[in-house]
């Protein structure tokens, strides 16, 4: 188990902008204080309909960076970066630990929650095209629906995460997978926790709405014992910080003083 006290190394978080923040905010509130970085990618964001290698490049460069920072503990806090780019992290960091999103312990999580066995899975394009997704809950007998949803992380992004244009913009985004009777529909981008108001709203009451970031905190989180810690807060953004600041105070966080700015090298994602 590792051990924290004020000296220990912080914890890394990043995603292309704030979707992240729901995931840092889960460890939170299983594992207390403790010391993080968290980068937002804002420079590139979203990250959803770009080419799979250019953003396994990114990962791959968030990941230095948050290491170089001297974390020992990196989460991939964005699903299409855990499905396209963690094996090569891991790799390529053997000492460090490197967790993501989409893997069994999310398997099982899903597995206990569906009757049926047939579950949505709301995500970003890329990560519908690496079909990580289906690779995973396939291996738990369970029919995957999937449905891209593009227009989703500019309006989290831009702050509009309830009303009349979220709604009308999720209707059709949903139409597919309760046309497939689905039980289970999993958060398959770490921004769209900001909208589950809307979405309990349009959503079956008897339809579960599973959140990776929570099932990988509740994984990990507790594996992290921070009696005494410190909690040091650094926020990084490689473009735009206005996103961090808006959001920030939805998980109570103060806005700090200075978010600090960060141009990511990037190198081949062979590398």
């Amino acid at each position: 188990m590792m051990s924290y006290s004020e000296t220990v190394s912080p914890v890394g978080f990043f995603d292309s902008g704030v979707g992240g923040l729901t995931v840092l905010s889960a460890f939170l509130e299983q594992a207390g204080s403790f010391p993080f970085h968290y980068l937002a990618d804002t420079a590139h964001c979203p990250y959803g309909d770009r080419p799979l290698d250019e953003v396994k490049e990114y990962a791959l460069a968030a990941t230095d960076f948050l290491v170089d920072q001297g974390c020992e503990t990196v989460v991939m806090a964005c699903n299409i970066s855990s499905s396209i780019a963690l094996e090569r992290a891991q790799q390529r960091h053997p000492d460090i630990t490197i967790s993501g999103l989409v893997n069994e312990n999310l398997g099982r999580v899903v597995e206990q929650q569906v009757s049926n066995d047939k579950v949505g899975v709301l995500a970003t394009l890329g990560t519908v095209k690496s079909k990580r997704y289906t690779e995973v809950l396939n291996e738990f007998n369970l029919e995957v629906i999937q449905q891209a949803c593009s227009p989703l992380v500019p309006l989290v992004e831009a702050g509009q995460l309830e009303g009349r244009e979220v709604e009308d913009t999720l209707k059709p985004l949903l139409f597919p997978l309760l046309e497939a009777d689905v039980d289970a529909v999993v958060l398959g981008c770490t921004h769209y926790p900001f909208l589950l108001k809307p979405l309990k709203k349009l959503l079956p009451d008897d339809v579960s709405v599973i959140d990776p970031g929570k099932a990988l905190a509740g994984y990990l989180a507790p594996r992290l014992s921070t009696n005494g810690c410190r909690q040091t807060k650094n926020f990084w953004a490689t473009g735009s910080k206005e996103s961090l600041q808006e959001l920030l105070p939805y998980f109570s966080f103060d806005v700090p003083e200075e978010i600090g700015s960060v141009s990511l090298p990037l190198t081949s994602p062979t590398t």
